[in-house]
């Protein structure tokens, strides 16, 4: 991979984080950023069996001295949503993890368009970096498991290959839609989902 392609990522994060900061209408309480943050730390104590990752028989990731503890940092993670003007989102997700190969990363980086809905038929665009809305195991903060520790293997599988680098619309057909406007507070709570 040459060196612009690798900096794409890198480069759209900062300038949807530019946009955010800096372009937004400051009415009715915009722009509005939220940030939430997730910290995976794990304390283990082994048996003498060296890890089959240095070369040993041992079943788990740490091990080799008797009696071993270890403490490692499995995952930092850090979300920002900035919501920009009704119905513009800028989400950006950087991960800090001990076994990667680059110290910080960009997981998700997207602008998300999804005005309110005006009958019973509601849209959104979505452009730039993200999951695919594939998973049902995933659905906490930085694309975590709320259920288990570790995620399933084709979860694992989806987080590792399919992360899409382009634009995505979705239609949402809702048949309950019962014709008024959404109240403010409706707008807010729908703003925020």
């Amino acid at each position: 991979m040459n060196r612009r392609a690798a900096a794409r990522p890198f480069l759209f994060a900062a300038g949807t984080m530019l946009l955010a900061s800096g372009s937004a209408l400051a009415s009715d309480g915009y722009p509005d950023i939220e940030f939430h943050g997730l910290l995976d730390a794990r304390v283990a104590r082994t048996p003498d069996d060296r890890s089959t990752f240095d070369g040993g028989l041992g079943k788990l990731r740490t091990g080799g001295d008797p009696g071993s503890r270890t403490t490692t940092l499995e995952e930092a993670s850090l979300t920002a949503t900035a919501h920009l003007i009704p119905g513009l989102d800028v989400y950006t997700h950087v991960r800090a993890e001990g076994e990667q190969r680059t110290a910080v990363d960009i997981i998700e980086a997207y602008v998300r368009w999804r005005p309110a809905p005006t009958g019973p038929l509601s849209w959104q665009v979505k452009a730039g970096a993200f999951f695919p809305p594939i998973s049902l195991e995933n659905d906490g903060i930085a694309w975590t498991s709320r259920y288990t520790l570790t995620p399933s293997a084709i979860n694992s599988w989806v987080g590792e290959e399919l992360r899409t680098e382009g634009s995505e619309v979705t239609l949402t057909w809702r048949p309950d839609w019962t014709g008024r406007r959404p109240l403010r507070s409706d707008r807010r709570r729908l703003r925020r989902q």
